[in-house]
């Protein structure tokens, strides 16, 4: 995988070079908004984006897996377990948690990825009952279901990364961290789908039987890009537990809630493109965040947010099928760098 070679592509895109206004607008975001209740709606897309990445990474190959909420759920919890057990600060206690999901991905994978299709959905939907099951065994130790929804061990604090004795600049402090994570991911991603890695698994993605043909063991490179998306949904997870979440909620990492955002953000962005679940989560993270504002004013503004969330989402199905900053993108290109490809 050479990515170094990806990257200088990468930058000689001029639409790629463009779009590095957002970052910069996004590292600018706390001076603009430097109002505490919408930093933590951000610092909530971030640790999303992540996970969307991940999961974005992996339909690049034509999978599906349920399994990546697992892998989440499984950061999260070695990141608090590892500080309430061994007293393992949350830094490391952040890699020891992408490192147990790296491991439990790896057999998965291994197991799972042999079957194809909607046999692969079927097999690793039943990981996130099975992890909870595990959970609500081991409760003595895990913190189990709880009245309060599966906290673990209700009143237990787990410490973010940075901590002052100001609340604003603690939440500052974890949309910063937030955002070094959201895109160093994003440039390793976008990297790895540029490379010769990239266009391996997008050839799997477009014809499997083609590419085994062509000599391509089809099974190691799946394993590869379903570990490598298992480790960027464990680094969400792991930011989770370590600067969102003080205590860890078993329905808030287990459940598909989580994993339904991401999709959601996929669509709406657009397939087959890190940017574009990026900006999918942005966008649906904005109009949830107006709506639920609005419900100050209006009784109902959840339930009309609510509608005009998915209203939203069919209309971008319906008119940009390839998504929106997907769309966006290409109709850029072909408008003003038509021809200008940076190759």
């Amino acid at each position: 995988m050479d990515i170094t070679s990806s990257l200088k592509k990468i930058v000689k895109d001029p639409l790629l070079r463009l779009s590095l206004i957002f970052p910069i607008f996004l590292s600018i975001f706390p001076i603009i908004f430097p109002d505490e209740t919408i930093i933590v709606w951000f610092v909530g897309a971030n640790y999303v984006a992540i996970f969307a990445m991940a999961l974005d990474f992996l339909l690049t190959s034509g999978y599906l897996s349920f399994g990546q909420q697992v892998f989440f759920a499984a950061a999260a919890y070695a990141v608090g377990m590892a500080y309430l057990y061994i007293g393992v600060p949350t830094g490391a206690g952040m890699v020891l948690g992408i490192l147990a999901a790296l491991a439990f991905s790896l057999p998965v994978g291994i197991a799972c990825l042999r079957w194809r299709g909607p046999y692969l959905i079927l097999a690793t939907s039943i990981l996130p009952g099975f992890f909870s099951a595990i959970i609500g065994a081991a409760r003595d130790w895990t913190g189990g279901y709880q009245e309060l929804p599966g906290y673990l061990f209700p009143g237990r604090y787990i410490p973010a990364l940075v901590e002052t004795p100001d609340w604003f600049l603690n939440t500052v402090i974890s949309y910063y961290f937030s955002l070094a994570f959201m895109i160093a991911s994003a440039i390793i991603l976008i990297a790895l789908t540029y490379s010769k890695f990239g266009l391996i698994i997008s050839a799997i993605r477009e014809n499997e039987i083609a590419a085994e043909a062509c000599g391509i063991n089809t099974t190691k490179y799946k394993t590869i890009c379903f570990c490598i998306s298992a480790i960027f949904a464990a680094l969400a997870g792991a930011f989770y537990a370590g600067n969102v979440a003080s205590t860890i909620a078993l329905d808030a990492t287990t459940t598909g809630t989580r994993m339904m955002d991401a999709f959601f953000a996929i669509l709406v962005g657009g397939m087959w493109s890190i940017v574009g679940a990026i900006g999918g989560v942005y966008v649906l993270t904005t109009i949830r965040y107006i709506a639920n504002e609005l419900q100050y004013t209006w009784s109902l503004a959840p339930y009309v947010g609510s509608i005009i969330v998915y209203s939203t989402m069919v209309l971008i199905f319906y008119f940009m099928p390839h998504g929106l900053i997907r769309t966006i993108y290409m109709r850029l290109r072909y408008k003003f760098f038509s021809g200008k490809r940076g190759e």
